[in-house]
């Protein structure tokens, strides 16, 4: 059998990253795990914790689906799966990395990372289709807007981790102190 194995929400200022592992050929063959927003906060972040979370919920997609060593697994080359795809080829797996994968499990990760979205009460409506680097700018500035609005019960659901929320690691890191945490 195919599978495919993708993520959303990544790049995305607020909100959990979801990972989606769907069958090619059956469509109702499929797992999604979010890998919570608390990874992507503080300490968790900077230990990149997010990399193992992944590699859990690909590892309990395998289980659950039950794919064998021999089915083929297509997955994005996004760096939050990179451990798990590293993990996938260490024990046997067929895995075949692909820039950007338009399989089943990508559309299963976007949807269900905008219902994420929604159950936290951000401007869905307000996001574009992310097809250009000027979208991805555009969406980023509506959710940061969003979270700007009632910081004090929406920061919680920004990944506050980024260099983008303290600007002194990212001065830190521009004059080459890598050992900087903050």
């Amino acid at each position: 059998m195919f599978y495919s194995c993708d993520d959303s929400g990544w790049g995305h200022l607020v909100g959990p990253c979801v990972i989606a592992v769907a069958s090619e050929d059956a469509p109702n063959i499929l797992y999604i795990g979010d890998i919570q927003i608390e990874y992507f906060q503080d300490q968790l972040f900077w230990e990149k914790k997010y990399l193992e979370r992944a590699w859990e919920i690909v590892q309990e997609a395998v289980e659950t689906l039950r794919i064998g060593t021999g089915d083929t697994i297509y997955c994005c080359s996004g760096y939050v799966v990179s451990y798990a795809v590293a993990q996938l080829k260490r024990n046997g797996f067929k895995v075949i990395v692909e820039s950007h994968v338009e399989r089943r499990a990508h559309e299963v990760a976007e949807n269900a990372f905008l219902e994420r979205l929604k159950n936290i009460g951000a401007p869905v409506e307000k996001l574009l289709l992310e097809n250009s680097d000027r979208n991805r700018a555009r969406n980023f500035y509506t959710l940061l807007n969003w979270v700007k609005e009632d910081e004090a019960a929406r920061m919680k659901w920004a990944k506050h981790g980024w260099t983008y929320f303290h600007p002194e690691r990212k001065r830190a890191k521009f004059l080459g102190n890598s050992s900087f945490k903050g």
